[in-house]
């Protein structure tokens, strides 16, 4: 399974609202941001997306 079908799972469960990952450089802040994720304004490297955003293409690519 995928790491954010997981992370969506988890959130149904526990009412998780926010994805939020860490970027480990510049390549992987403009992989997260390719993939909608947006920089937390207080740290760049820290980057959010919402779990209805994040959802939707995963659900789009099931069927």
């Amino acid at each position: 399974m995928h790491a954010l079908e997981r992370i969506v799972a988890s959130a149904d469960l526990t009412r998780g609202r926010a994805v939020i990952v860490n970027a480990v450089d510049e390549a992987a802040v403009d992989f997260w941001r390719h993939c909608g994720f947006i920089p937390s304004p207080a740290n760049r490297f820290q980057l959010l997306r919402s779990v209805q955003d994040v959802r939707a293409p995963l659900a789009a690519s099931e069927g």
